[in-house]
This record gives structure tokens, C-alpha cells and sequence, in this order.
């Protein structure tokens, strides 16, 4: 039985509606009543799948695609006069770049694999970039020949943009985090990072520089003191002084502790001793 247009574009779908009413006749291929089993199967299965998919059958490539490759068209575009076209007619602004990897299909019977292939199109009334992945495979006819290519698919422009703005933003943020390291190293004092409505420390540094004598700051760092003061510089030189020391632990989230060790002589007391000075 002779198989209708109606039967290889049954089914529901924009672009199963539009093939139904193209004048195929107009082309180069034969009617498609009398059209290869190959490319009537072909078709079929191609406005069946999901994923785009694209179809390029000679002589002139005369196009195939269905409604999942029909958005990467835009809103204004080429869309659906492609549909039946030519391909060397409708891509003309990237048939340089698309016909030798067909070509190269169409001699050697062996399929291409793109990852990532940048080919800006005209569409929605601009040039746009656009990346894809896809494969370009062979397409035989029913003696075996090869008569045409099919390109599975998929538009990757979201996600080339989504890594781009992913790589920007760590960029951003190893900027930032060296700069508040530089940051901290600078601080001629004790220094630490509070977080939330608790004022958690988050981080803590410098804590060695806090006895330090009015430490300049960095110009760039500037705040309205001019340094770090001497209270705790001559604390500890007096402790220093007499024998003693004046050490500063911290423990973030907790508070800061000195320990004061005062010159006392071993046969006054049994054992060492020091006073301690928390601030919570």
C-alpha cells in the first residue's frame, strides 16, 4: 500500500502540521509518496523524538527538523521557512563552517562529535552566540548509499553563559579573599571577623601583633586612630621587666584571655604561677 503524506506526518505537533501542508514537490526530492523507505522512516522517527533533531538529504540538503529543535530557531527567525529549504540557502551566515563537517560525513560514512562548538546565528532580529553539542552521522537511502546527515543535538548557550559566570564569580570571590588576607596581614593588632546576629568570630589573626606599639596602619586601611596604642606594649615590657610575662590567647566564638606570669621566686611558691585576665 502507498504511503500517504498524511501517514509519515501523522501525528500532533507544529512542525508535523507544517510538513503537512509544504508543497515537498517544490524540492528536489520526489514526491513523498513515491520517496525511499529510508527517508520516510527517517522523518517519521525524527518528528517523534524528543531531542532536536536536524536532517540534511540530498541533492540540495532539503531540510528536517522537529519541534524540540524548532526554539533554537528564536522567536524571530528562520522559522519555518527552513523547513524544506536548501541548507546552503537558509544558513548562509555559518554554511562555510557547517558544510565541510556535512561533507565530511557525506565521504567517509563516519559520524563527528562537537562539544561546545561556537556558531553565532542570526536570530530574534541580531547576531547572536550560540553553542552547541552535537553529532553529525550518516544517513543511508535504500541502496545502501549515502544520502544525507543527521544532527542529534543540543543548544548549549545556558550553560556556556552558566560557566562563564560561574568562573567570574570565583574569580570575584579569590579577589576578594585575597584581599582580605592582605587585609589581616596588615592589621597591626589583634583583628578577627564577626558573623551573624550573635557576632560569632569567624576568624581571627594577628593575635601575636596585639602588643605591639602604635603599629601604622596601611594609608588604604586607614581608620580614625592612627595605631595600635601602648597600653598592652607596656604592660608586657613591664612584666618583661621584672622577670614576668604577659602572653593573649583567643579562641573565636569564646573570648580572649591574658596570662599574666608575675617574677616570683621558686622557693616562695611550690609551683609557677600567673594570673589570669578573660575577657568574654
Amino acid at each position: 500500500m502507498t504511503e500517504s503524506r498524511f501517514d509519515v506526518f501523522d501525528g500532533e505537533g507544529e512542525v508535523r502540521a507544517l510538513c503537512r501542508e509544504f508543497d515537498w514537490r517544490s524540492t528536489s526530492l520526489d514526491p513523498v509518496e513515491g520517496s525511499s523507505q529510508s527517508l520516510r522512516c527517517l522523518v517519521r522517527t525524527l518528528l517523534a523524538c524528543r531531542n532536536p533533531m536536524f536532517l540534511w538529504w540530498r541533492p540540495d540538503f532539503i531540510q528536517f527538523y522537529n519541534d524540540s529543535y524548532r526554539p533554537s530557531f528564536g522567536e524571530k527567525g528562520r522559522h519555518p521557512t527552513a523547513l524544506g529549504m536548501p541548507g546552503a540557502d537558509c544558513w548562509t551566515d555559518i554554511w562555510q563552517t557547517i558544510s565541510p563537517q556535512i561533507e565530511q560525513v557525506m565521504t567517509t560514512g563516519v559520524s563527528t562529535w562537537h562539544v561546545d562548538q561556537y556558531l553565532p546565528i542570526e536570530r530574534n532580529g541580531q547576531l547572536e552566540e550560540v553553542w552547541w553539542a552535537y553529532s553529525d552521522s550518516p544517513a543511508f537511502d535504500d541502496d545502501g548509499s549515502l544520502a544525507g546527515t543527521l544532527v542529534v543535538c543540543l543548544e548549549a548557550t545556558q550553560r556556556v553563559f552558566a560557566d562563564r559566570e560561574y568562573v567570574r564569580l570565583v574569580s570575584e570571590l579569590e579577589a576578594e579573599r585575597a584581599r582580605l588576607e592582605d587585609t589581616f596581614r596588615q592589621s597591626p593588632s589583634f583583628l578577627a571577623v564577626l558573623r551573624g546576629a550573635d557576632n560569632t568570630f569567624e576568624f581571627v589573626i594577628a593575635l601575636e601583633r596585639v602588643f605591639q606599639p602604635f603599629v601604622q596602619l596601611d594609608v588604604k586601611l586607614t581608620r580614625k586612630g592612627e595605631g595600635t596604642g601602648l597600653g598592652l606594649a607596656i604592660s608586657r615590657d613591664l612584666a618583661g621587666g621584672m622577670g614576668g610575662d604577659l602572653k593573649a590567647e583567643s579562641e573565636p566564638g569564646i573570648g580572649s584571655t591574658f596570662i599574666l606570669t608575675p617574677p616570683m621566686r621558686q622557693e616562695e611558691f611550690d609551683s609557677d604561677a600567673c594570673l589570669l585576665f578573660s575577657s568574654r
